[in-house]
């Protein structure tokens, strides 16, 4: 059954006169015979209702009291404390803050436990444990000790010249799991070594595509993605490295030179790369692409008979890809020379 606040006045005009019962139907009928309105004998129903939230804590000086003179800095204390007082143990490490009462308790850990570490602690995380359930402490309080008195058994390896070889070879292609079980290091090892020893990340040993789509001259790196590797142009490969939640993709040198030299007329040659640029201009030297303007006046043909041609399959070419279905049509100068030879 619905309360009065939960009907709307639509609801209320529909409904029996004897519809609900309890205290807040009866203070929302005494409100209406007063001549109230609609939203008043609502307010009136709802201010019945109890209070969701806790009543607010009163700090006495007796309370205070109790809090400077009975809290030893454990936790025991600080449960023992709450339930004397009635608040919970978090309003009473809150007061502990605001009266400066930890200030006091300049050593945590007596001598007689730190003893205790020193003789059972073995360097193994059983030891920890073993140590935590026997002096009422947890594990990480337990770590945080055994760094401070110096016991941690930690094997210092300088890193060979053959270990920085195959982390400079494999940093950002394998997974780091993988690299950490062939090295025998750890996760922040391997990564600190990398940044300060070798200079470099995760991306420097593959191209991603937005290194791809700037080495290319290209406006975005979802022309690689979405349209180069979905055609076959490209071959890219999953990385280790995540962007966001998705892993990202990685391109070697050897596919991107090898998609240039196969399809040169995909990319605008003055916008490449040093490095990429003399692969493209050393296969267009090699055997040229031109467009059916230019094959038209090598061929002494209409560009649009050229067009006819290809699309018989009497002359040989590609058709780049565009925004719109209209792509443009470039044609090798072997397959301009084998025309002419059958023709």
């Amino acid at each position: 059954m619905k309360e009065p606040w939960e009907v709307t006045l639509t609801e209320w005009l529909c409904l029996p006169p004897m519809h609900g019962e309890g205290p807040y139907w009866t203070a929302f009928r005494q409100a209406i015979a007063a001549n109230a309105t609609f939203d008043e004998a609502v307010w009136a129903a709802q201010r019945l209702r109890p209070s969701r939230g806790r009543s607010p804590v009163i700090w006495t000086p007796e309370n205070r009291l109790i809090v400077r003179t009975e809290y030893d800095g454990t936790s025991e204390s600080v449960v023992a404390v709450a339930k004397k007082i009635g608040v919970t143990p978090k309003a009473v490490r809150v007061k502990i803050s605001r009266l400066k009462v930890a200030k006091k308790l300049t050593n945590r850990w007596p001598d007689v436990d730190k003893d205790v570490v020193r003789t059972e602690y073995d360097g193994t995380r059983a030891s920890v444990e073993a140590i935590a359930a026997k002096l009422h402490r947890t594990p990480v309080a337990v770590k945080g000790q055994v760094q401070h008195l110096k016991l941690a058994k930690i094997e210092h390896r300088n890193w060979s010249p053959e270990d920085l070889e195959y982390l400079d070879d494999t940093y950002g292609l394998l997974p780091d799991a993988e690299i950490c079980e062939h090295l025998h290091r750890s996760l922040n090892g391997i990564s600190e070594t990398a940044k300060r020893r070798l200079k470099i990340n995760r991306k420097a040993n593959s191209y991603t595509a937005r290194d791809v789509a700037k080495a290319l001259g290209l406006s975005d790196s979802k022309i690689i993605t979405d349209t180069w590797m979905s055609k076959g142009f490209i071959e890219g490969r999953k990385s280790p490295t995540r962007c966001g939640r998705n892993l990202m993709w990685r391109f070697d040198e050897a596919d991107i030179e090898k998609c240039l030299k196969e399809r040169p007329w995909l990319v605008d040659r003055q916008k490449l790369q040093n490095g990429f640029r003399k692969v493209v201009e050393a296969e267009w030297k090699r055997d040229p692409w031109y467009t059916t303007e230019e094959a038209g006046l090598l061929l002494g043909h209409h560009p649009h008979t050229l067009v006819k041609y290809l699309n018989q399959g009497l002359l040989v070419g590609v058709k780049k890809s565009a925004l719109c279905w209209q792509g443009e049509w470039v044609i090798r100068y072997s397959a301009i020379r084998a025309f002419r030879r059958r023709t």
